[in-house]
């Protein structure tokens, strides 16, 4: 992922995804402007590197078994946000 910086669709639901969510591959996805990655089994929590991600407008991780806290921190640089969707974790 480290050298798609041109991406701006990640969608990966329902893919059986396990582990955490690796955060270093974010700052260099700067055009990213939709990230969905419901229906998985990622746990952990969410990676401080997601305020890197200036231009995304949809962000989805519902129904996974992520935890900890949300900080406002987190999406307060993402001026773009339309939607986001957190629900059925343990946040």
């Amino acid at each position: 992922f480290r050298r798609m910086t041109n991406m701006r669709s990640l969608a990966l639901s329902n893919c059986q995804l396990t582990g955490t969510i690796p955060g270093d591959v974010f700052p260099e996805m700067k055009r990213l402007e939709l990230l969905w990655l419901s229906l998985n089994a990622l746990n952990g929590t969410l990676p401080t590197e997601l305020e890197t991600l200036t231009n995304l407008e949809f962000f989805g991780v519902t129904e996974n078994a992520l935890a900890g806290s949300v900080p406002d921190l987190y999406f307060s640089r993402m001026s773009l946000l339309k939607g986001i969707e957190l629900s059925n974790n343990n946040f």
